[in-house]
């Protein structure tokens, strides 16, 4: 069983931390069954030509799973990523983080999504992988994988929110100057 993980680059750390915690820990799949560009080891091998390899993978991939962010919406080639995946009638599976639904794009609406920061919808995406794979797992480990990577989502969520209120305060002050 092949993965291709579509996400923005700028997100490259939540989607090293969903291979780590729930593919490699909770699930135990191989790191060479994963590519995901933003990870070393599972990306574009060096010389390589990058669209090729990203298209050779989508074709190769028997799952593409997409990490959807405000990051991803606003990037281009992820939306490439996503077309082609849907032209190449793939098993698509589309996790959200910190995006409303009304927010995505039609392909991603007329699909069924989940919200990776609830344990309930990372546990829907561990069962159908686990039917889509046919591995015997852990349940004690799937669920340490799990709160593993929620608590990591927790620190990102205080952060971001620090941020908006950073930058809400400064556009006060900005209005309040002129």
């Amino acid at each position: 069983m092949k993965f291709f993980i579509s996400h923005s680059s700028r997100d490259r750390k939540i989607a090293e931390k969903f291979v780590d915690n729930i593919f490699c820990e909770g699930l135990g799949i191989n790191r060479l069954d994963i590519f995901c560009s933003s990870i070393e080891g599972l990306d574009v091998e060096v010389g390589r030509p990058i669209i090729n390899t990203i298209k050779q993978k989508i074709e190769d991939a028997d799952v593409v799973i997409f990490i959807i962010t405000q990051n991803f919406l606003k990037s281009d080639f992820c939306k490439y990523e996503l077309g082609a995946s849907w032209i190449k009638d793939k098993r698509l599976i589309p996790i959200t983080f910190n995006v409303a639904h009304s927010e995505t794009g039609e392909i991603i609406r007329s699909l069924n999504t989940y919200n990776i920061q609830y344990h309930k919808h990372l546990l829907a995406i561990v069962e159908i992988l686990i039917k889509i794979g046919n591995n015997p797992v852990s349940l004690l480990q799937i669920n340490n994988a799990i709160k593993s990577f929620l608590k990591y989502l927790r620190k990102i969520q205080i952060k971001i929110k620090v941020k908006i209120d950073i930058d809400l305060n400064n556009k006060k002050k900005k209005n309040k100057s002129h």
